[in-house]
C-alpha cells in the first residue's frame, strides 16, 4: 500500500495540477445563491451541535492529544521532534489562526511552539520570552492542527460556501458542503474543503481537505472524526484519523492512513516547565 501511495504521489506531483474538490455542478454553474443558502443553513446547524455557542464563550480552549504518525509519511512530514508526543495545544478563538502547543513528552518536554498572525515563534518554558523567527515547519503545523480540531466552530469564517447535497458511505448517508476561499475554482493560492455531515445527528464524520500550504497543491487527505464526548459545553473528538486523498479512496479495500490524532482527556504526563 506505501508502495501505491508513493506512486500516486509521483503522478500527482508530476501534473502539478491542483486538485479541484468541486462536483460536476459547481463547476458547471458554480455557486448559486440556492446552494449557498443551503449550505449554510447546514453548517449552522452542525455548529449547534457541536456545542459552538459554548467554544465561543471563551478565549480560549486547550485540548490535550498524541499525534502518532506512519513511517513513511513521518519521515517526510511529522512536525513534532519525536512520533506519538504528547502535546498540550491551546487556541485562541475568533477568525485568525492563532493558538500554541506545549510538549508533555518527549526530548523537548516543556517546549513552546506557537503561531499568532501566521509568524511563528518558540518558548523553552511557560515563564520565558517568546523568540520570533520564520518558521515553515511551525507556522504550517500548529494552524493546520488547530483548524482541524476547530473545523465545526468555525463556519462564520466561511466565505465561500456550497450545498453538495447527499452522498452514502459504507451503508451511511451524509449531508456535504462544499467550503472555500476568494474563488470556488481550484487554486494552489487557496484550499478547498468537503465537511460530510451526519444528517441525523448534524455532527461532522469526516473532512476532505486540500493541503496547499504544503506546497503540493495536487495533494489531498481525509480527517475522520470518531468518538464525539461533550467537554466544557462543546463537543470533541476522542481521536482522528488522517487518511490519503478522498473519503472513498480505498486501495484493496484499506485506507491509506497517515497519521492518528488521539485526545488525552487527563495527560498521561505531567507537564512540568524544565
Amino acid at each position: 500500500m506505501i508502495l501505491i501511495a508513493c506512486v500516486v504521489v509521483l503522478l500527482g506531483f508530476a501534473a502539478m495540477r491542483p486538485a479541484d474538490l468541486r462536483d460536476k455542478a459547481l463547476k458547471t454553474s458554480g455557486i448559486t445563491g440556492q446552494a449557498e443558502l443551503d449550505g449554510r443553513v447546514i453548517l449552522e446547524k452542525m455548529a449547534a451541535a457541536h456545542g459552538s455557542r459554548s467554544y465561543h464563550s471563551k478565549a480560549q480552549q486547550t485540548f490535550r492529544f498524541k499525534n502518532t504518525w506512519q513511517w513513511l509519511p513521518g519521515a517526510m512530514y511529522r512536525p513534532w521532534r519525536e512520533n506519538g508526543q504528547a502535546i498540550e495545544m491551546t487556541c485562541f478563538t475568533g477568525a485568525s489562526l492563532k493558538a500554541e502547543t506545549r510538549f508533555l513528552s518527549g526530548v523537548n518536554k516543556g517546549e513552546i511552539w506557537g503561531v499568532d498572525q501566521q509568524r511563528a515563534y518558540t518558548r523553552k518554558n511557560t515563564r520565558a520570552a517568546p523568540i520570533w523567527q520564520r518558521d515553515a515547519n511551525i507556522e504550517l503545523w500548529i494552524s493546520s492542527f488547530q483548524f482541524l480540531f476547530e473545523l465545526p466552530f468555525r463556519t462564520a469564517y466561511y466565505p465561500l460556501v456550497a450545498d453538495m447535497g447527499m452522498d452514502q458511505l459504507d451503508g451511511q448517508s451524509y449531508r456535504k458542503v462544499f467550503v472555500t476561499w476568494n474563488n470556488a475554482q481550484a487554486s494552489n493560492a487557496y484550499d478547498q474543503l468537503i465537511l460530510w455531515i451526519n444528517p441525523t445527528t448534524y455532527l461532522l464524520e469526516k473532512a476532505h481537505y486540500t493541503c496547499r500550504d504544503s506546497g503540493f497543491g495536487f495533494f489531498t487527505a481525509t480527517i475522520h472524526y470518531r468518538d464525539y464526548v461533550k467537554r466544557n459545553g462543546f463537543l470533541a473528538a476522542q481521536s482522528a484519523d488522517i487518511t490519503f486523498g478522498g473519503p472513498q479512496a480505498r486501495y484493496f479495500g484499506q485506507y491509506i492512513e497517515l497519521h492518528r490524532i488521539e485526545y488525552l482527556g487527563t495527560p498521561a504526563y505531567t507537564a512540568t516547565d524544565q
